[in-house]
């Protein structure tokens, strides 16, 4: 969190010349030059050093008065010079400070109010000696970190030891990952011991079965992060990941696993996925088929609900994820060996192309095992279907149904549209051909999208201009003509009485031409509830990196 420096520490510090520089290669202060004297800082690395012997977190301090951006630059510092696992950094341009806090041992041990009403407090304290300011930090640091060793019991104060050296002391009843660690972090005490019990055991099994770990933690508050950092480096820090051994700071990354945190301060959630689990959790599944699950449970405060439901959604995806293909949103289904694989892919680009540019969903589905297509094709779009506005084919041996979804769609597939459709799939429909078929419909869909709406302006312009245009040369034409010229509508003065006799007649058929297609045409806006404000999703899994460098996937959001 940022905080204005006193203004007679801006004016100090900014008597120096601007350059970052570090007298000691091995040493933990860096400020511009001439702030410290070469033995003043060898005094300070000297005490940094003497803190991380004793407690496991190195402190940190820099000042840098050519950094405006300090948060990002406290980052870049962090990368560049704090190898340690666990470390408090103090960082201070001309404007601002800044505590970075590096693993869950310093996260635990400095929460925000410490910093500031602890930290930054005796740095403040000293007045007119730079030396003086950082040592009273250091002590500071050397203060809470003994405060929290001789009483680790109480609430106020969080343990300083790693999460590796003390799995967050579950209760012996929770079952723990194959790695050892823990499936339930009720740190809330959101369920009765019973409840946590079954849980916990439910994670373990079904992370067992399909090699990823699924765990479901509960905290406090987020402290200074989102929600996303958060369980990004719950995950990674207490050292999850199915299959993956926790290296000496009991970090581990890019294994297999998903985790569902809540914070109950402001009702945050986040769901963070590792390795497989990144696969196996694309942004659909999580936003349309896992989160649909559990919501609405903890919205009502039904935690249990929630939790159970969650594990079940994940059991189900990544069942589909080992056995099948991951959840997603896709737009082209077919039977197994149904239609070609390079086929299948080419119209998922062209229907996601088509969603891009015009926001509507074409999707075809092609499917053996259902004798009523409209029924079977209702299910489906309340199962895939996220896009407020979709068109979507589905193909069974007992007939075909055309459904549109959404008002832009039933606006542009009509049914004159529609009999235009089952001209162009009819050749291959009859034929049992399902490649065909489905290239046919998608090119159609193309066609009617692509379609620009009709220009009445331009049409009633068109027509009174080649009215104008045509009736001046006819009246110059009807001006050319003689006398004696007069109107017969009739034409009957040509005719000469009883001159024609018909005498014989008769029908004569030359041929019959008779194609038959079993198919039914339907157009409902609100046929199988599909989801609304589509598009966002693209298939896969979009991805971020970790404080610890580890990749993740997921998704937050509030309950």
């Amino acid at each position: 969190m940022k905080r204005i420096v006193t203004l007679f520490l801006i004016t100090l510090l900014l008597l120096v010349p601007v350059l970052f520089a570090q007298a000691d290669a091995d040493g933990r202060v860096f400020t511009d030059e001439g702030v410290l004297s070469d033995e003043e800082i060898r005094a300070i690395n000297a005490r940094a050093d003497e803190l991380y012997a004793a407690h496991g977190i190195a402190p940190y301090f820099f000042f840098y008065s050519g950094e405006s951006d300090l948060i990002p630059f406290a980052g870049q510092f962090a990368d560049a010079h704090v190898p340690e696992a666990n470390a408090i950094v103090l960082g201070l341009n001309s404007e601002y400070y800044y505590f970075l806090k590096k693993g869950a041992a310093a996260e635990a041990a400095f929460p925000d109010d410490v910093c500031d009403e602890t930290l930054w407090s005796a740095f403040q304290t000293v007045q007119n000696d730079p030396e003086g300011k950082i040592l009273a930090y250091l002590d500071a640091v050397d203060g809470v970190l003994n405060a929290v060793a001789a009483n680790p019991t109480d609430p106020t104060v969080a343990p300083t030891q790693a999460p590796e050296e003390d799995p967050l002391a579950v209760p012996a009843y929770i079952a723990l990952t194959d790695g050892g660690k823990p499936t339930l972090v009720d740190r809330e005490q959101l369920l009765t011991e019973s409840q946590a019990e079954t849980l916990s055991k439910r994670l373990k099994e079904i992370g067992t079965a399909y090699r990823c770990d699924v765990i479901i933690a509960t905290v406090s508050s987020l402290g200074s992060k989102t929600a996303e950092e958060y369980a990004d480096d719950f995950f990674d820090y207490n050292g999850y990941d199915y299959g993956a051994t926790p290296d000496a700071s009991g970090t581990t990354v890019n294994g297999d696993g998903i985790l569902l945190l809540l914070s109950m301060e402001d009702r945050d959630f986040a769901i963070s996925t590792s390795g497989y689990a990144i696969t196996a959790f694309t942004d659909f599944g999580i936003q349309t088929y896992l989160e649909d699950r559990f919501l609405p449970y903890l919205r009502e405060n039904d935690y249990n609900g929630g939790f159970n439901a969650f594990a079940d959604g994940c059991e189900e995806l990544l069942r589909m994820a080992r056995e099948d293909v991951p959840y997603d949103c896709y737009h082209v289904y077919a039977g197994e060996n149904a239609m070609q694989a390079s086929v299948k892919a080419e119209l998922n680009q062209k229907a996601e192309q088509l969603m891009l540019e015009h926001g509507v969903g074409v999707y075809f589905v092609e499917t053996a095992d259902a004798s009523d297509p409209g029924a079977y094709l209702n299910r489906f779009i309340t199962d895939h279907v996220y896009e407020s506005d979709a068109v979507l084919f589905c193909m069974t041996p007992y007939g075909y149904t055309v459904s549109t979804n959404g008002g832009v769609a039933q606006q542009k597939f009509t049914d004159k549209e529609l009999k235009k459709l089952d001209d162009a799939i009819r050749p291959y429909y009859g034929k049992g051909d399902v490649n065909g078929t489905a290239t046919a419909y998608m090119d159609y869909a193309e066609k009617v999208l692509n379609k620009r709406p009709l220009n009445v302006f331009a049409l009633i312009l068109s027509f009174l201009g080649g009215g104008l245009f045509g009736l001046i040369p006819v009246s110059s034409m009807k001006r050319q003509l003689k006398g004696g010229v007069s109107k017969n509508t009739a034409a009957d003065r040509y005719l000469e009485p009883n001159s024609f006799v018909m005498t014989q007649n008769s029908d004569v058929l030359l041929g019959k031409n008779t194609s038959r297609s079993v198919h039914v045409v339907r157009t409902d806006s609100s046929s199988g509830g599909g989801r609304s404000g589509g598009g966002g999703f693209h298939g896969g899994s979009s991805t971020h990196t970790s404080s610890s460098g580890g990749t993740h996937g997921g998704h937050s959001g509030k309950f």
